[in-house]
């Protein structure tokens, strides 16, 4: 390739460096052996480990690939087509020249594919375009996938989806900075025309529910191996998998449907904001909302390490797709530190990088940061090293700078391919939107986003400007076919009301998104209602369409055979309910790649393998045990938490018939053994989601300012209810006393515990 030796080949480890001189030479070229790179192992490879390397424990099928015959446009001599299938990575086919060039594998008979995994020869790696074909006995060639990434030496490309009748495999490599060649190539599946309830074993079966599929159907039953999805189906058919061991669930009628992708996520990097103490806890947060996958916008360097350190330590329950900072919010350059991550890398199987967070306006897009130009240039390099690009733009000014940037960085009419992501997308025309639409720009869009903030001064002064016609017009957005992606909106600050499940759940999403009811109850002015979308429009928009805003389509966002697991149980079908009711639906479990993330307390039948959620930890010196006949400030603020969760209770230090009673109502609430002792069980329940800082107020205020005050003695507290600099002091001063992170914070990590359980 261009500023590369033509004779340049790919040094291996794998083959003796007067093998691949003889090969050289072989060919015409004279290159010195001393001027082979020495292959480099990858680390942290970009998928699980190649099924092909042990092809005798493949999760679905044997290899299909393995020793069938394979053809080259071209091969070095001790470097045949045949050494990709072979089941042996350290012998590689090269083509010995550059793109384009095709590897071609006649699997011997037609099969229905469920998942092709290739492992890369490169060096040096960088930005290569992979067109993955497939043809049966007879019939035209059609395009299976198309990976576009920046790869290197070691990594593995996987594509999972159902691909019927498939004879022949074809791979052709179309663009890449080295010559072409493969360590191995592996393909799974079963013989052509098996139904695909009869592909394998299954480790649980959900059946008797309804099983929103998001793949244009429902069915009542799904069965699960490993990972992935086995079969989806009825419930005879789907059940026939089952073998001793398998466990099998009765969903009752309940609704199933894939994990829900949030497009456009601050949890863990702004974690804070929203009152989580720990990384941890906001996964939980999410799990427990139903959320299978996050797409964090914006993480900067420190925070990128926290992720990757996570996932290194097996510690990130949940998908993330991290989308690096380019710049500040502020439009401030940044140095290129995200040059040293690859793009679509994954970490520890769930921490992808896909893409970067360009911050193109201000001001609510009154003030821009590049002109067509010099934003084309970013785009264009950024891409050619692999990126996708995510631009935040809120107005219609700043929509004519992205999609003319696109354009001229990619040409006219754009690149659909690239799937360029606007961000927020709040204003635009209906001309805008049709070139979002013919360029394959997707829209990530909060979709209750304008009946929530259109009392704000700002956004009012925004619509008066940009005209009602153009703002968060979704319903023209959705019209005119442009790609859409769904997430909560959840601003800093303005209210404790952006924190609830009526916001920051799937649930929430589609209640906001259909009704565009704002804060308190609010009503929409009709125009918002027209721009909105429905239910049924907006659940794609938080599973497949979410998907597919960061190369996962294949993957996740739809149940079919073959997908990620991952999958979310739901008290009913939010299809179905009256739109009022969707706030009521509970998430009885979140599974994430075939294991149990997240189990309601009163959902273990459903949850295979898992018990409960695992309660806070218990303080050093155990839970404080409240029962009838109880006295003290425990008891006090025990009714204060009761109160903080709707309980309406004198709070008078008295464990009277009044409090048991209101124990009781709270613990069948939640679940627990309605005993109406508060111990072990009720403790974690309570204060569970509760945090405390500055500018909170009520209840759960004045129960952690009255042990604070009558059980610790700071008695610079007073017991008003309102969390202020006075309040957050005492709270430092118990956590430096008591030897706690000292951030003047109450949650149920520490704080709340050791308030709760410890003694003077």
């Amino acid at each position: 390739m261009k500023g590369m030796d033509p004779c340049r080949t790919r040094g291996v480890a794998r083959t003796t460096s007067i093998a691949i001189l003889l090969a050289l030479l072989l060919v015409g070229c004279q290159t010195p052996a001393a001027t082979l790179e020495p292959h480099s192992e990858i680390v942290e490879p970009t998928v699980r480990p190649l099924a092909s390397a042990t092809p005798t424990a493949a999760p679905l099928s044997t290899n299909l690939a393995l020793g069938k015959a394979a053809i080259a446009s071209a091969s070095l001599p001790d470097q045949p087509a045949a050494a990709a299938v072979d089941g042996d990575p350290s012998k590689i086919w090269n083509s010995g020249n550059d793109a384009p060039q095709w590897i071609e594998i006649d699997l011997g008979a037609s099969f229905d594919l469920e998942r092709i995994i290739l492992t890369v020869a490169q060096y040096p790696g960088g930005v290569t375009t992979h067109r993955v074909y497939g043809r049966g006995e007879a019939g035209p060639e059609r395009l299976l996938h198309e990976f576009q990434a920046s790869t290197e030496d070691g990594q593995q490309l996987e594509a999972s989806s159902a691909w019927a009748d498939v004879r022949h495999l074809k791979i052709e490599t179309t663009a890449s900075p080295s010559w072409i060649a493969w360590m191995e190539i592996a393909a799974f599946g079963q013989p052509a025309g098996i139904p695909t309830t009869s592909a394998g074993e299954a480790d649980v079966v959900f059946y008797n529910g309804n099983i929103l599929t998001m793949e244009g159907d429902t069915a009542r039953a799904i069965a699960v191996a490993g990972d992935r999805i086995l079969a989806v189906g009825g419930d005879d058919e789907v059940r026939g998998l089952a073998v001793d061991g398998t466990r099998l669930v009765d969903l009752e009628g309940r609704t199933l449907t894939p994990g829900f992708i949030d497009s456009h996520s601050h949890r863990i990097a702004q974690r804070y904001k929203w009152g989580f103490e720990t990384p941890d806890q906001a996964f939980q947060e999410a799990l427990r909302q139903g959320w299978t996958g996050l797409t964090e916008l914006a993480v900067d360097e420190a925070e990128w390490n926290e992720l990757r350190d996570l996932a290194a330590a097996g510690d990130l329950p949940i998908r993330i797709d991290a989308y690096l900072l380019y710049n500040t919010f502020e439009g401030q350059p940044l140095p290129d530190w995200y040059s040293a991550t690859t793009p679509g890398q994954l970490y520890g199987g769930v921490l992808r990088t896909p893409g970067l967070k360009f911050f193109i306006d201000f001001n609510s897009g009154r003030e821009l940061f590049f002109d067509p130009p010099a934003l084309a240039e970013q785009l264009q390099a950024r891409r050619a090293e692999g990126w996708q690009v995510a631009m935040k733009a809120i107005s219609i000014e700043s929509h004519a700078l992205a999609l003319d940037a696109i354009e001229l960085a990619e040409g006219d009419g754009g690149d659909p391919a690239a799937r360029y992501r606007i961000e927020h997308a709040l204003a635009q025309t209906a001309e805008q939107q049709a070139r979002m639409e013919r360029m394959g720009v997707i829209g990530s869009i909060q979709p209750g986003l304008i009946g929530v903030v259109a009392h704000w001064p700002d956004i009012q002064a925004l619509t008066a400007e940009q005209g009602i016609e153009n703002m968060s017009n979704w319903r023209r957005m959705l019209d005119a076919g442009v790609p859409m992606a769904g997430s909560p909106f959840n601003p800093d600050g303005a209210s404790d009301e952006y924190t609830t499940d009526s916001h920051m759940s799937p649930m929430g999403v589609m209640y906001r998104g259909a009704t565009q009811i704002g804060l308190g109850g609010r009503p929409p002015e009709p125009w918002m209602v027209d721009h909105a979308l429905t239910v049924d429009e907006v659940l794609p928009l938080l599973t497949i369409d979410s998907a597919y805003a960061v190369f996962q389509e294949d993957a996740r966002g739809s149940l079919a055979p073959g997908k990620l697991a991952d999958m979310v149980i739901l008290s009913d079908d939010p299809r179905a309910v009256p739109v009022e009711g969707l706030l009521d639906i509970e998430v009885l479990m979140t599974m994430v790649g075939g294991e149990v993330a997240w189990c309601a307390p009163v959902a273990d039948a459903l949850c295979p393998g898992s018990a409960t959620a695992a309660p806070t930890a218990a303080p050093a010196s155990g839970w404080p045990i409240l029962q009838v006949g109880s006295q003290g400030p425990e008891v006090v603020s025990l009714q204060y938490l009761l109160r903080h969760h709707g309980h309406d209770i004198p709070a008078d230090g008295l464990f009277g018939p009044v409090t048991e009673q209101a124990v009781r109502d709270f613990q069948t609430e939640r679940g627990l053994t309605a005993d109406g002792i508060v111990g072990g069980q009720s403790w974690p329940a309570l204060i569970e989601g509760v945090v405390l800082r500055v500018g909170s107020s009520g209840d759960a205020v004045r129960a952690a300012q009255h042990l604070l005050l009558e059980k610790f003695g700071y008695t610079e507290i007073v017991v008003d209810g309102l969390f202020g600099r006075v309040t957050e002091a005492a709270v430092s001063a118990f956590q430096e006393d008591h030897g706690l992170t000292a951030d003047g914070i109450v949650g149920a990590g520490e704080t709340w515990p050791a308030i709760l359980g410890r003694q003077p």
